[in-house]
């Protein structure tokens, strides 16, 4: 994240020259060190990579014909600008009617849009929970059903920016400990204007209600 990359960068004495340069552009590797940006075109508004990131999901899970597991995708709705949808994907080793009889784990990338790197990650992941050999991913398998929200920001994904359309944090968009903070932006963002005012947060929350974890 940010802060991360600005502790890499005052260890190596070039704070000042990384400010120096508006975020969005700074698509430039660091000494050789990799960040999200690198993959990335400065300011272009027009690229999809919210939809590529969901075309390769779908993918990933069209290709898996195996009956041994339950793979479900649903459509949580719209996010807060009305122009994404966000989804929610199920994969248990067990069918529907077994599902009480699971540990659940969910997981959940992108609630803050800027961050580049971690759906990558979390779909990385998924294809290795699904195919890997390896005794930790079939022990996973076997044992969990998993919950997963492929992404939660797709506003601020495409648009490269920390918070969804209104310039609300959606972190901070939770009900537990919710207290009005900030002003709406586009990088550290409002608390919004009341818990669970924007739908994002709103999917997030009703997803965990929804499951007993």
């Amino acid at each position: 994240d940010l802060k991360y990359s600005e502790n890499i960068a005052q260890s190596k004495g070039i704070l000042d020259d990384l400010y120096g340069r508006n975020r969005l552009n700074f698509n430039v590797p660091l000494n050789g060190l990799w960040f999200p940006e690198d993959l990335l075109p400065a300011n272009d508004y027009s690229s999809t990579i919210y939809a590529d990131l969901i075309a390769e999901w779908n993918n990933v899970i069209s290709s898996y014909t195996s009956n041994e597991f339950n793979l479900i995708k649903t459509n949580l709705g719209k996010d807060q600008s009305g122009t994404y949808d966000i989804y929610k994907i199920e994969f248990s080793m067990k069918p529907q009617s077994r599902y009480d009889e699971q540990p659940i784990i969910m997981l959940n990338a992108g609630i803050h849009g800027s961050e580049m790197a971690n759906p990558l990650l979390l779909l990385d992941f998924f294809k290795l929970l699904l195919n890997s050999n390896d005794k930790l991913f079939v022990y996973l398998r076997d044992t969990f059903k998993f919950v997963i929200i492929p992404h939660s920001n797709p506003y601020g994904y495409e648009n490269k920016i920390r918070s969804n359309s209104r310039g609300v944090n959606l972190n901070r968009n939770f009900p537990d400990g919710w207290y009005y903070s900030g002003e709406p932006n586009n990088f550290v963002g409002s608390s919004g204007d009341s818990p669970l005012s924007e739908k994002e947060a709103q999917y997030i929350y009703n997803v965990i209600k929804s499951n007993d974890y």
